[in-house]
């Protein structure tokens, strides 16, 4: 028996240039380039300046609460309410 095939959406993009990367995650790029430099997001396609999409959906899940950004802001929380006595 052969499998049912899955509908696609043909005129989603497999890759993104760093700018819409950034656009998807919703971050700056000097982040981006953050999360890469520490390894949370993947590197670009080998020989392009492309990122493939289902790659940094994966990494942003693996990350899930424990995120960078979650720390960073607790950390700040924890800044402002010392400063705030």
């Amino acid at each position: 028996m052969t499998a049912p095939l899955r509908k696609v959406d043909i005129d989603a993009p497999l890759t993104v240039n760093k700018a819409r990367a950034c656009a998807v995650i919703g971050i700056s790029p000097a982040r981006f380039d953050d999360w890469r430099r520490r390894g949370i997001l993947p590197p670009p396609i080998a020989g392009t300046r492309q990122w493939s999409l289902a790659a940094l959906r994966r990494a942003i899940d693996d990350a899930g609460a424990d995120s960078p950004e979650d720390e960073a802001e607790a950390a700040l929380r924890r800044w402002e309410d010392s400063q705030a006595s």
